[in-house]
């Protein structure tokens, strides 16, 4: 389905503007293969803000059920992934405000493991050393920032967003 959506998008714009117009329209596959397309990021987001997988699994379940119900509003005039990144910092933001609690300073075992899998590649065990030692700090780090800074941080070193973006 996605290769007779890129063929028809040719002519009128990108892949994606076209799964967000007929998305908009009420086609539900067309959300689902949006969803399917930014739920790596959207999670790593939401991740990287509350530290914790159980709330990052609600949080991410949040940012899509709250993008289907704004989809209507979505005018276009940034990117629809930049949107949508948007609606994740702020869905973990109010998550956060909602627990009362710095729910960025716990760490959940299995919230590890998921970043863990999520490296590429099969680096050598001095890099492997190396990668955790530097991924400490930087946790570390990240645990003394504010959320608000950390989300800021995240979207730009991360996420790769731009300060107009941010």
């Amino acid at each position: 389905m996605l290769l007779c959506v890129e063929s028809r998008q040719a002519a009128s714009g990108t892949p994606e503007q076209e799964l967000v117009a007929r998305a908009r329209d009420g086609d539900r596959t067309a959300f689902e293969a949006l969803m399917n397309l930014h739920l790596p990021r959207v999670w790593r987001v939401a991740w990287r803000v509350l530290r914790h997988h159980e709330d990052t699994e609600d949080v991410v379940q949040e940012v899509f059920l709250a993008a289907h119900r704004a989809l209507p509003s979505f005018r276009g005039d940034a990117r629809f992934s930049t949107w949508l990144h948007r609606i994740a910092v702020n869905c973990a933001m109010d998550h956060l405000r909602r627990a009362g609690r710095e729910a960025g300073r716990r760490e959940g075992a299995a919230g590890e493991e998921l970043l863990a899998s999520q490296v590429s590649g099969e680096p050598g065990p001095e890099r492997l050393a190396e990668s955790g030692q530097i991924e400490a700090q930087v946790r570390r780090a990240l645990d003394t920032l504010s959320p608000v800074e950390r989300s800021a941080f995240v979207l730009r070193h991360f996420e790769q967003r731009s300060i107009a973006e941010i």
